[in-house]
């Protein structure tokens, strides 16, 4: 988890590299692609190195384990009541934030809630177009909930637009069953939470 050096990360890829893995069971690929996913996101080497092992290892195993990480991520999203007719769509000031909110967003992050975002990177990184449908039912209030959140807008919030790059990038790049994101009817629940972050740049930006 956190406490992985680089060294040790560096160790566990050439590890990889070496072992027999289509002999590994596919419960033990799953757990260790989970545990080096929620280093994939740092922005040091570590980021690249946990990567880098995570794609050898699946590429190795010749597993498809998509489903697997999904039904590991999912209890770790953030459950927050998004009320927006209480306040403006997207748009969460300090002072107009719930305390039943806050405090559930405390809870959380209290509980290790954040791991879920490299984990939802790498996710996301492995997704198949052809599967982005069958999971919007969780995506999107997944990352609503990621980019809604104003108590953290380094380790949570700003890691959100990077999640909705991704799946913008990566989930909706195939020419044989192209849609636009425009079109799923997306478009319209981001895009007011994405120009409410215009007021967190600063003045003159």
């Amino acid at each position: 988890d956190d406490g992985v050096s680089r060294e040790d990360l560096t160790e566990i890829c050439s590890v990889i590299q070496d072992i027999d893995v289509p002999s590994i069971s596919k419960s033990t690929v799953v757990e260790t692609v989970q545990h080096l996913s929620y280093r994939s996101l740092d922005e040091d080497e570590c980021g690249k190195i946990a990567v880098q092992s995570i794609e050898t290892l699946i590429d190795r195993s010749g597993l498809d384990i998509t489903d697997d990480l999904i039904s590991r991520l999912i209890p770790m999203l953030p459950r927050i009541d998004r009320n927006t007719d209480k306040k403006m769509a997207g748009l969460n000031p300090q002072f107009g934030l719930s305390f039943e909110e806050d405090e559930a967003r405390q809870i959380w992050k209290a509980n290790g809630g954040t791991k879920c975002l490299p984990l939802f990177y790498v996710i996301l990184l492995h997704l198949k177009h052809q599967n982005v449908s069958s999971n919007l039912w969780w995506m999107t209030p997944g990352l609503l909930n990621i980019l809604d959140d104003s108590t953290d807008l380094l380790g949570v919030r700003l890691k959100g637009v990077l999640l909705l790059k991704i799946f913008l990038e990566k989930c909706f790049v195939d020419d044989e069953h192209w849609i636009s994101f425009h079109d799923t009817g997306l478009y319209a629940l981001y895009e007011p939470i994405l120009l409410s972050m215009c007021y967190c740049l600063p003045p003159g930006y």
